[in-house]
């Protein structure tokens, strides 16, 4: 997912792109987990050989809730900003001066060589979105889940299950109160 950001482009700009995450090039399991396209808005401002890309990832997850393990699906969003400056024919940079020029710890700062017009950000789109998986999802807040007893789901009504009791294992516990 290439973008020119120093061709005939103005200094100024918003980009529109959709693909599908399996075709941007990045390999990795996760990626069977996102449904249908990923849209990504890019505001690139320029000024001379530097650009400034902000950017919104859009897209739908497949994930199991981890109160009653049904599948669901759910929108996500990520955000991630690129500083891109130009290299002038010649120069050279030391990582001590690379690491100087970083602004803020949210940006990521690439430098490209001075005949190079375009960056890839496929890996930054693809980043962003699986920073915004959650670890633990449910799938709605009154998700009942399943029943300790039989494993019957809750949601899709009651079991008959005699859940009143206490784990025999707390029973030493108990005791001990009692003394």
């Amino acid at each position: 997912m290439k973008i020119d950001l120093f061709g005939t482009h103005k200094h100024d700009y918003l980009l529109e792109l959709t693909c599908d995450l399996a075709d941007i090039g990045v390999d990795d399991d996760a990626i069977d987990a996102f449904e249908g396209p990923v849209t990504v808005s890019v505001h690139v401002q320029r000024n001379g050989d530097v650009a400034r890309l902000t950017s919104v990832v859009h897209a739908v997850v497949k994930l199991e809730c981890a109160r009653c393990l049904e599948e669901f699906t759910r929108e996500v969003s990520g955000e991630f900003t690129i500083v891109a400056r130009r290299l002038r024919k010649g120069e050279v940079v030391r990582k001590s001066e690379e690491a100087a020029d970083i602004e803020d710890d949210e940006e990521d700062l690439v430098l490209l060589d001075y005949d190079t017009n375009e960056i890839d950000i496929a890996e930054n789109v693809h980043d962003a979105l699986l920073l915004e998986i959650p670890l633990k999802s449910i799938c709605s807040e009154n998700c009942k889940g399943l029943c300790p007893v039989c494993g019957q789901n809750l949601n899709e009504g009651e079991c008959g299950c005699k859940r009143t009791g206490t784990d025999p294992r707390w029973n030493a516990l108990s005791d001990l109160g009692e003394q």
